[in-house]
């Protein structure tokens, strides 16, 4: 019996894309304005605006309905997209997440990864390396 609870809290916790009614992001042009909706888009919006910039500010713009999940996913694209510029984060509506997305623009340190896989996306990261013993 006691085995069965955390089994089951295990099985109901983990849903995959595909359990919520949605695998790729055509799929979220389908779903009901709203917290779905909302999700939805934001686990696609980065590749989306990497493939296509225009698509991509169109969906931030006239999409996704909560603006806190918004002000998330302009911090993200920063992150992720662009981390030299502050364009993003002008979009940003919260004062706390604005801050953040500037100070991330201004310490390159943060960010020197992304820029080196955007300049060659073949390019994984490098495991670290061990010291010889």
């Amino acid at each position: 019996m006691y085995l069965l609870v955390p089994l089951m809290f295990s099985m109901f916790g983990c849903q995959s894309f595909s359990d919520k009614g949605w695998s790729t992001a055509e799929d979220c042009a389908t779903l009901e304005a709203g917290d779905v909706k909302d999700d939805c888009w934001g686990h696609f919006i980065v590749d989306i605006y990497k493939a296509d910039p225009k698509r991509g500010m169109d969906i931030m713009q006239q999409e996704i309905s909560n603006s806190d999940v918004r002000d998330y996913l302009w911090l993200e694209i920063t992150r992720k997209v662009d981390p030299t510029t502050t364009k993003f984060c002008q979009q940003i509506v919260s004062k706390t997440l604005a801050k953040r997305c500037q100070t991330l623009v201004s310490r390159p340190h943060l960010h020197r990864e992304t820029l080196r896989q955007q300049g060659n996306p073949d390019k994984q990261p490098k495991a670290p390396q061990r010291k010889p013993q």
